[in-house]
């Protein structure tokens, strides 16, 4: 047996408080199974952690391998536990996918205190003999995805499915909200429990930012974690979340530990690193290119807790192949080869999930698939991503002129999925487009929307340039057009807001604009105006006349002397005249005397 201080060399730095970005979509764990031709379960099973519910902290309870009755599958009946394990930071671990693990005298290499392994492909005699060497077993199983090789496949509905994984054959999301999905994840999660397993690693919950077909959001995802942990906790199995750290904040309360694939890759460890914070571990994987072989420089800087590794610290850390076999590195530097079982029965009617087929491509052919890979590694150096020796990703990052992007966002950016058929470039190479991992979202670009237009505008380069090598012409017209998209999408919306300014502003200028004068309208004028002047004259005449006639009404009549003598009034006004005469002198004669 191998020393068991070979995984405890995960020693992490200082972890950073950056804001975390959206993490990513199918993190590149394509394994190419071709000796055992095997499809496994999307990616690698992420261990999930529970703080509250049933259970404790206590990592050494001895109920994990109890009573799981004769059956070598453990299917009758599982342990009887009284509280729920927590796995501790720092813990050590390997995590063995591609096939089942074979034990030597009853014990595995390395000597690692948890073991990561498919629920499906082992039985619970391994799991008991683990567990009886005081190891932790977690057992993993695609959670969010239908798998066309496992043994209940036959149980889901065609409206349970939605489209297909991209670059997993065989696979097709999952309805989350489904209550026969529900149902058979159900038996899965208490055929864990019977076989004694300590912990599930439900696999692809990230479907809301996958191009899934079903409309699946963030909270369906954290919805069907709380269904699992419910189910989970029933048994006293802790539970943890795979990647998808978009949605920690709102499950970490009840996900007991993380399972993260290349976050030192991406410079994304802070992410995660509230597990840590928590008390939770995060059991981190990272696929070196050339690994078994791995460049010491490239390992150190991947197990660095500074740098591209800032937020990781006590992360448990291991260096693996992409197919999840019995290779594994950690941290010190030490290697180990786990013993695989021969290959499962399962293995015979599937394909390999990812690689190249069976039969080889031409020589040449393949060949010049070689040199145009080499060259694209040294144009992107960074931005390359292997999923297998015929298979990769290219990061294309938009540049967007006349767009600023706060310090703690990236620019708009996609991952262009190329993979070789065996007769490229003779024909045309098999292209997807993927969203970024952790990629904000942006107002004028979108994977999910613009994916097949996308694909569509590559079909005459790709014609034109069958026979030779077209990745990089086949990127940079993809960039392009993706770019001229968004700014065709901006130009059209300045348009927009262009066209309403103007409209608003031709609405409060009529505020201060009469009719505008034409000589018909002039016309029409002028003839009001002279009516109403007339009108007005005519009037003022009118009122004129009648004050005229009220004043001659008022106006005293002066008697004629014909007119006085017969009223005998003669002599009469003339008395009164002197009368009133006389008086007036004496009343100026008075004013004078008392002056």
């Amino acid at each position: 047996m191998e020393p068991s201080e070979a995984s405890k060399e995960h020693s992490p730095a200082g972890a950073s408080n950056r804001p975390w970005p959206r993490w990513k979509i199918l993190a590149v764990v394509g394994a190419v199974l071709v000796a055992l031709g095997i499809g496994l379960g999307v990616g690698l099973g992420v261990g999930l952690t529970h703080r509250g519910g049933h259970g404790d902290s206590d990592q050494d309870n001895t109920d994990s391998g109890s009573s799981a009755g004769d059956d070598p599958n453990g299917l009758q009946n599982g342990p009887n536990r009284t509280s729920t394990w927590q796995p501790s930071v720092n813990a050590t671990w390997q995590i063995v996918l591609e096939s089942a693990i074979k034990l030597d005298d009853g014990t595995a290499s390395p000597d690692v205190a948890i073991w990561d392994l498919d629920l499906f492909d082992n039985n619970a005699t391994t799991f008991k003999a683990l567990q009886r060497d005081g190891k932790k077993v977690i057992c993993y199983f695609s959670a969010g995805s239908y798998e066309d090789f496992r043994p209940d496949k036959g149980r889901f509905k065609e409206s349970d499915l939605g489209k297909p994984l991209d670059g997993w054959p065989g696979e097709r999301w999952l309805n989350l909200s489904s209550t026969n999905v529900r149902s058979i994840m159900k038996d899965r999660i208490r055929l864990a429990w019977s076989k004694g397993c300590d912990a599930i690693d439900p696999d692809n919950v990230d479907g809301y930012q996958n191009d899934n077909g079903l409309k699946l959001t963030a909270q369906d995802s954290i919805n069907y974690l709380q269904f699992l942990h419910g189910e989970a906790s029933s048994y006293r199995m802790a539970i943890g979340l795979k990647n998808a750290g978009g949605i920690i904040p709102k499950v970490i309360d009840f996900i007991n530990f993380s399972v993260n694939e290349q976050c030192a890759e991406y410079s994304e460890c802070e992410t995660f690193a509230p597990f840590v914070k928590a008390g939770k571990p995060v059991f981190h994987i990272e696929y070196p290119k050339g690994a078994p072989n791995i460049d010491t420089a490239r390992a150190a800087d991947l197990c660095s807790r500074q740098g591209i590794g800032a937020g990781s610290e006590g992360f448990s850390t291991v260096l693996k192949k992409m197919d999840l076999d019995g290779f594994v590195q950690y941290c010190n530097g030490k290697k180990y080869d786990t013993a695989l079982a021969p290959s499962s029965s399962k293995t015979s009617n599937i394909p390999p999930r990812l690689g190249p087929s069976s039969t080889s491509a031409a020589t040449m052919g393949r060949e010049e698939q070689v040199e145009e890979r080499e060259v694209l590694e040294s144009i992107f150096p960074e931005e390359i991503t292997d999923i297998s020796e015929t298979e990769f990703r290219i990061k294309v990052v938009l540049d967007i002129p006349d767009e600023e992007t706060p310090e703690d966002e990236e620019p708009p950016s996609f991952l262009l999925s190329v993979r070789y058929p065996d007769e490229y470039p003779d024909v045309a190479p098999h292209l997807d487009i993927i969203a970024s991992p952790n990629a904000p979202s942006h107002l004028h670009f979108s994977v999910g929307e613009d994916r097949d237009q996308l694909l569509a505008d590559l079909a005459d380069t790709i014609q034109e340039n069958l026979g030779m090598a077209m990745i990089f012409t086949l990127y940079s017209t993809l960039k392009e057009a993706a770019e001229q998209l968004v700014q065709d999408r901006k130009a059209a919306e300045a348009k927009v807001h262009e066209e309403a300014a103007l409209a608003a502003e031709r609405e409060e200028n009529k505020k201060f604009h009469g009719t505008p004068v034409t000589p018909e309208t002039f016309l029409k004028w002028r003839e009001g105006f002279l009516r109403e002047m007339e009108e007005q004259r005519v009037r003022e005449e009118e009122e004129r006349l009648a004050e005229l006639k009220k004043a001659k009404i008022k106006e005293p009549v002066k008697l004629t002397g014909r007119q006085l003598w017969e009223k005998g009034l003669v002599g009469k006004l003339d008395e009164e005249e002197e009368e009133e005469g006389a008086l007036a002198d004496g009343v100026e004669q008075l004013k004078v005397e008392a002056a």
